[in-house]
C-alpha cells in the first residue's frame, strides 16, 4: 500500500502538475493568436465569415480559460490529498515492518476510516487502476474487518459514484475463515451486496493447469512435459502447496536436474520417479523433511519466530538469544548478534521455509501453515515457557523504546502463557500490561481488539476486593472498559460497569468520566431519554 502511495504521490507532484503547464502555455498562445486576429481585423478590415472566424477563436479562447480555472481548482485538490498522503506515510513509516497502518488521530469511527481511505483510493483510481489485495483475512481482527464492510459496501452500493475510479478490491480467506466469527460475518454480509461482488471458489489444480506451471518452470513444450505433470498431478492431487514442494523436493533429491551438456531441464524415467518419490498431505511432515537440514541454531531461530508472527521482527530475536532466555540459548546459538541471525534465516529461506521481502529485507514465512506447524512441533512447556519469556522481554524493550507494537506483542505473549495455566490470573503487573495495550487500540479505533484486552486485564486482576486493593487500576481499567462496552453498542453493560465505578470511586474526579458515560448510554440507542439526559446533565453540573 505504501508503495503504491510513493508512486502516485510522485504522479501526481511531477505529471500532472507538467501538463497543466503545457495547458497553460497553450492558453497563452490561444490569447496570442486571438490578440492577433482582432488586430489584423482592425487594421485591413475582415469580410463578416472572417470575423465569425475571430468569434469562435474567442469562444475557444474563452473555454481555455474556464479550463485553465478548472485546473487551478484541481491542483489544489490534488494539493491536499497528496498532503493527506504524506501524511498517511508519514505517521505509518515507521510501523512498515510491522503491518500496523492506523494513527492516533483517526479516533474510533470505522466508517470515516474506510470514507477516508476510498475517497483515496477512488481519487488515486481516476488515473489509472488499482488493485487492493488483502490476504488471509481470516487472521484480520474485527476493527479491521469492520472497515473492509464499510468500503465494499460503499463501492457495490454506489457504483454510479466511483464509475470514473477503477477499484478492484480482492479478499482471499481459507476453511479457517469459521473460526474467526467477525471476519465469517463481514464475508458473508458482503456476499450479501449481490451487485459488483463476484465470489470465486480456488479448487485444487487440475492436470492441465499442473503441466501448464511444469511446462513454464522447465522452458519445454507442454506435450513433453506431460508425463512428468502427470505423476506430479497423481502424487500431490493438485494441491498447490504440495505440487511446489513436490517440484523442490524432486530437485533436491536428483530427479529433476539442469543438463549443463544440453542446457535443459530433466527428468529421466518418470516411471522411476513415480515409484520413488513421495509425498505427504501432512504439513508437519512436509516440514520436517525441509527442516531435516538445517543447522541447530536456525532449527532453534525458527521455533521462536514461530510465536511471533507472520513477519519475523528480527531485532526481537536477537534480543532473546542475548538475554539467554531458554535451554536453547545455552549451546552454540548464545550470543548472536544480527549478522549471524540473517544467516541463519537465509538457510531458511534456502529451503523454501520463509521467504524475503525484496522492497524491505524482512523475512516471512512462506506459507502460514508451516508457521503453525513449527509451532506446533514444540512440545506445551516449550512452548508456554517461550510466551513467558517473549512477553517479559518484549514489554521491557517496548518500555525502553517507547515501541507501540512491542505493547501489543507482550500482552498477547502473557495472554497465551496465561490460557494454558490452571490459574489464569496473572496479577495486576499483567492486568496493567493489558490497559496499555487496549488505551493504545482504542487511540486507533481498533475497539473490539481493546475490547478483548480489557476483558483479559480485567480477569488478571482476580475476584479478590480490587477496589480496596487495586484502587487506581480497578478505576482506570473499568472506566475504559465502559467506555469500550458503550462504542461496541452494549449500552446496558456500559452503563452496569460505569455505575460500578460511581458507587465506588473516592472523589468527584474519578466519577465523572464514568457519569458521562452513562449520560452517553441514557441518550443513546432505541431506549434514549432525553428527559433522563438533562437531569443526569444538572446533577453533574451541580
Amino acid at each position: 500500500l505504501l508503495d503504491l502511495l510513493e508512486k502516485d504521490m510522485e504522479l501526481l507532484q511531477n505529471v500532472i502538475p507538467g501538463l497543466f503547464r503545457e495547458g497553460d502555455k497553450f492558453t497563452q498562445r490561444m490569447h496570442l493568436s486571438r490578440s492577433q486576429s482582432m488586430l489584423f481585423a482592425s487594421q485591413s478590415g475582415v469580410s463578416k465569415r472572417q470575423m465569425n472566424v475571430s468569434k469562435r477563436q474567442m469562444n475557444v479562447s474563452r473555454r481555455q480559460s474556464m479550463l485553465r480555472a478548472k485546473s487551478k481548482s484541481y491542483i489544489s485538490r490534488s494539493q491536499k490529498m497528496l498532503s493527506r498522503t504524506s501524511s498517511i506515510m508519514e505517521l505509518t513509516s515507521s510501523r512498515r515492518q510491522r503491518g500496523q497502518l492506523g494513527n492516533e488521530k483517526m479516533g474510533g469511527d470505522s466508517a470515516a476510516v474506510a470514507a477516508s481511505f476510498l475517497k483515496l483510493f477512488s481519487f488515486l483510481g481516476s488515473t489509472k487502476p488499482i488493485v487492493l489485495a488483502m490476504d488471509d483475512v481470516h487472521y484480520a481482527d474485527a476493527s479491521s474487518m469492520e472497515i473492509l464492510k464499510l468500503m465494499a459496501h460503499t463501492a457495490s452500493t454506489n457504483p454510479m459514484k466511483y464509475s470514473s475510479s477503477q477499484i478492484l478490491l480482492v479478499l482471499t480467506y481459507t476453511e479457517l475463515l469459521e473460526a474467526n466469527k467477525f471476519a465469517f460475518k463481514t464475508i458473508k454480509s458482503i456476499k450479501s451486496f449481490q451487485s459488483h461482488v463476484h465470489y470465486l471458489h480456488v479448487k485444487h489444480w487440475d492436470i492441465d493447469a499442473v503441466n501448464a506451471l511444469v511446462a513454464s518452470l522447465v522452458k519445454a513444450d507442454p506435450e513433453e512435459s506431460l508425463p512428468l505433470s502427470k505423476v506430479i498431478h497423481k502424487k500431490t492431487g493438485g494441491n498447490p502447496f504440495a505440487v511446489s514442494q513436490f517440484l523442490r523436493s524432486a530437485r533436491e533429491n536428483g530427479h529433476l536436474k539442469f543438463s549443463s551438456l544440453t542446457y535443459k531441464w530433466e527428468w529421466g524415467d518418470v516411471e522411476q520417479l513415480d515409484q520413488q518419490a513421495t509425498v505427504s498431505d501432512n504439513v508437519a511432515d512436509i516440514l520436517a523433511a525441509s527442516m531435516i537440514k538445517l543447522n541447530y541454531a536456525t532449527k532453534c531461530a525458527l521455533k521462536v519466530a514461530s510465536c511471533l508472527g507472520h513477519i519475523i521482527p528480527q531485532d526481537v530475536i536477537v534480543e532473546y538469544f542475548a538475554e539467554g532466555y531458554g535451554e536453547e540459548s545455552k549451546q552454540d546459538i548464545s550470543g548472536l548478534r544480527e549478522e549471524g541471525l540473517i544467516e541463519l534465516l537465509e538457510g531458511a529461506a534456502e529451503a523454501g521455509i520463509l521467504i524475503k521481502s525484496t522492497t524491505q529485507g524482512a523475512y516471512m514465512w512462506s506459507n502460514d501453515r508451516l508457521q503453525q506447524a513449527a509451532y506446533e512441533s514444540m512440545p506445551a512447556t516449550m512452548r508456554n515457557e517461550l510466551h513467558l519469556n517473549l512477553g517479559r522481554l518484549l514489554w521491557e524493550l517496548g518500555l525502553v523504546r517507547d515501541e507501540e507494537w512491542m505493547i501489543f506483542m507482550a500482552a498477547t505473549q502473557m495472554n497465551k502463557y496465561a490460557e494454558s495455566q490452571a490459574k489464569s490470573c496473572l496479577g495486576n503487573e499483567v492486568a496493567e500490561l493489558n490497559l496499555q495495550a487496549a488505551t493504545l487500540s482504542l487511540n486507533k479505533g481498533a475497539i473490539y481488539p481493546a475490547l478483548e484486552l480489557l476483558l483479559t486485564a480485567e480477569k488478571h486482576m482476580g475476584v479478590g476486593d480490587r477496589w480496596k486493593n487495586s484502587y487506581e487500576l480497578s478505576l482506570d481499567i473499568l472506566t475504559t472498559l465502559a467506555e469500550a462496552k458503550f462504542r461496541v453498542g452494549e449500552t446496558q453493560t456500559a452503563m452496569d460497569i460505569a455505575v460500578e465505578v460511581v458507587q465506588n470511586s473516592k472523589t468527584h474526579d474519578d466519577t465523572f468520566p464514568a457519569h458521562m458515560i452513562m449520560l452517553q448510554c441514557v441518550v443513546s440507542g432505541n431506549d434514549r431519554n432525553y428527559d433522563m439526559g438533562v437531569e443526569r446533565t444538572l446533577f453533574l453540573l451541580k
